[in-house]
Order: C-alpha cells, then structure tokens, then sequence
C-alpha cells in the first residue's frame, strides 16, 4: 500500500533541521565543559608550577568568564555562543602574545577560529572572526615592536599563519553560509506553506484524501487509544446545485461547508483532540472525521448532530436566498484500532453512511465494525 510512503516530508525536515540545530547546542555544551576543564587545570598547574603571576591570574580570570558564561548560555543560548566565542578568541590571542609552550600557542588559533566560526550563525560568526583576524594579523607582524606580544615572530611565520588561518575560516565560512541558507529555506518553505499544498485539499483547505488516509496509518503505529471513530459525510443533492447554479457556485457551497466543519468539530471535540489533519475532503462532496478518542459515544453522537444541522439548519450563507434541497447522510462507524485496521475501515464508515442515505437521507446511522461485519456475512450467507 502506497500508504507508508507519505511519511510528511515537510514536517520531517523541519524536524531535520531542528535536530541538527539540538545536536549543534549539545556540542556547544559539551565543548564548554571541556573548556572550563581545561582552564582550571592550566590554572592549577600555573598556580603550583608556574612563575607568570600574570598568566596565573588571566588563567584565573577565564575560568571564571567561562563559568558564567554556562548560566548566560541557559538565558540566552545567542548570547551564551557569542560569549563562549569572545572567551575562545581571547585565549588564543594571550597564547598568541605570551607564545604558550616552548611557542607553539599560535597552533591553537586554528581550532578556536573554527570553533567560533560553527556555534555561531553565519553573520555573527563572520564579523567575529574578521575582528579576530584582524587582532591575530597585528600581533604576529607588528606586536613584539609595539609591546603587544612577549615573542618575535619571524615574517615567514607570520605570513604563513596569517594566511593559513583565512584560508581556514573562508572555508568554515562558505560552509556555514550554504548550510543556514537550506536550512532557512526549509523553514521558510514550511512557514509559507508547502504543507498546505502537501496535505490540504486546495478549495476548501482540509486534508486530501492521502493525507488523510495517512493520518490513519500513523494513528495505528501509535496506538495511543482503541476505541476511535469514523464519520462519514455525503452532502445529499448537491449535484443539483452545480447543476442550477454552475461549478464556481458549486465550489463556493462546499468552501463554506468546509470552514463550518472544521468549526464545529474543533468546537465539540476541542484541539486536544482533533489533529491538524484529522478532519478531510475525500472527494467531491465526501468529508471524513477522525475521532480520535471516542471512549465517549456521547460526545460522538452530539458531533454527528451538529454536523447534520449545518445542512438541516441551512446556516450556509451562499443558500441563504437560493431554493435547494441540500442536506446531508452521516455514517459513524466505531472502531477497536485493537481488532481492525483504520484504513480498512474507512471503507466500512462509507457502507455506513450508504445505509443512513438509503434509509432516506437526512439521516445518521451508527455502527460498532463487529456488528457491520456479522450483517454482511449474514447477507453474504443468503
């Protein structure tokens, strides 16, 4: 069944790019972590080893920068990355100016450049890290003559890192700014609409006849409730108002019919209860509704109610100064998800709405899929 191939495939990539954006912010903790590791133990060892009071109390200094930055993180995560990406720059500048072990402070540049480059969105991350360049390309050429660095950097040295470090981040760049154009672009996608021309039956805005029949897949691979239902709506002569009136006019009945269905069913049943897509045009002048919790038949029964009373009670505007005879058969069927499959038995909610329009229309039948299967085997058995 072609069923198991509509699986919402906006909805799953937005759920893509959130994921990617969860497991961007757990690594951006998990660095964070190892970062305030790190610092206290190089501020340990220059506590008990060193003899740079200065680097002592730097080392000290960030520890602490980078503690706090945890709880602004936990405020603001924006504030916390770009906070976690000054601490980053920073270090690697006082490594820069103070030469680190035996010089090779500057080697750890590349990764800091990198790491502020990936937590942060494209622009942020850009002007941050062109400021750090900047910063970076002054101390290695002139910050042994202006007192801005305790080590002479050879020009070879400089330049070699100078421009290793911009090939670097135009690279981490470039893929940063591809990477948040999709994802701004599935986003936005999903926000403009595309679900709509997915899943929505286009006139009157309710759920087509796959995604419809998808919902009932899914609703069986949760299994979240046994006892639902199925309403069935067949608007009874409505062929003769296309036939009067014209197609367009025709088009604007069952629009209007639709924004009141949604209506009363999200009214009766309440949001909790009625999906996003729990309410379709099958076809025509069908219309399903997916009951997903029906353990009070009541409460179906008062819904089949009102449903016929938009018809009964002639509340469509557009019919309000037409002569017509347009009404509706309803058929509830009540299914066990435990006992029989949904999409099977939407099939069986349409038989009974057949019974309710052959009983003369107007009318409402309700049946349990147990009893409907015994009638037909005994018919089949005749």
């Amino acid at each position: 069944m072609t069923i198991n191939a509509h699986n919402f495939v906006a909805d799953k990539l937005v759920d893509i790019v959130e994921d990617k954006h969860r497991r961007m912010q757990l690594m951006v903790n998990s660095f964070t972590i190892f970062g305030i590791v790190f610092l206290i133990l190089m501020f340990i060892n220059s506590l008990l080893f060193g003899k740079d009071l200065f680097l002592t109390i730097v080392l000290a200094l960030f520890s602490i920068a980078a503690s706090i930055n945890v709880y602004v993180m936990n405020k603001n995560r924006e504030a916390g990355r770009i906070g976690l990406t000054v601490i980053n720059y920073s270090l690697a500048l006082l490594l820069l100016y103070s030469g680190g072990y035996q010089g090779t402070g500057m080697l750890w540049s590349y990764l800091l450049a990198a790491v502020g480059i990936f937590i942060n969105s494209f622009r942020v991350g850009l002007l941050l890290n062109t400021l750090f360049l900047i910063i970076t390309s002054t101390i290695l050429l002139v910050g042994y003559d202006y007192g801005l660095s305790r080590v002479e950097y050879s020009d070879v040295i400089s330049f070699r890192v100078i421009l290793t470090l911009i090939a670097l981040s135009g690279m981490c760049h470039i893929l940063i700014f591809f990477q948040s154009r999709a994802d701004e672009q599935i986003l936005s996608m999903h926000e403009g609409g595309i679900a709509s021309l997915a899943y929505l039956d286009s006139l009157t805005m309710l759920s087509n006849r796959i995604t419809f029949r998808s919902v009932l897949y899914h609703a069986i691979q949760m299994d979240s409730t046994h006892k639902t239902a199925l309403i069935y709506i067949d608007l009874d002569n409505f062929k003769s108002i296309n036939d009067s009136h014209g197609h367009d006019f025709g088009d604007l009945v069952l629009a209007e019919y639709a924004k009141r269905l949604a209506k009363v069913v999200r009214e009766q049943l309440g949001d909790d209860i009625v999906g996003e897509y729990d309410i379709g045009r099958l076809g025509g002048d069908e219309f399903a509704i997916f009951v997903r919790d029906a353990s009070n038949s009541e409460q179906v029964e008062i819904l089949a109610e009102k449903i016929m009373a938009i018809t009964a009670q002639n509340t469509i505007s557009v019919l309000e100064h037409e002569t017509h005879s347009l009404g509706s058969s309803i058929g509830v069927a009540y299914v066990d998800t435990s006992q029989h499959d949904l999409i099977d038995s939407l099939s069986m909610a349409d038989k009974v709405m057949y019974k309710a329009k052959k009983a003369g229309k107007g009318t409402i039948r309700y049946t349990d899929l147990a009893e409907l299967e015994k009638d037909y085997e005994e018919v089949a058995a005749v």
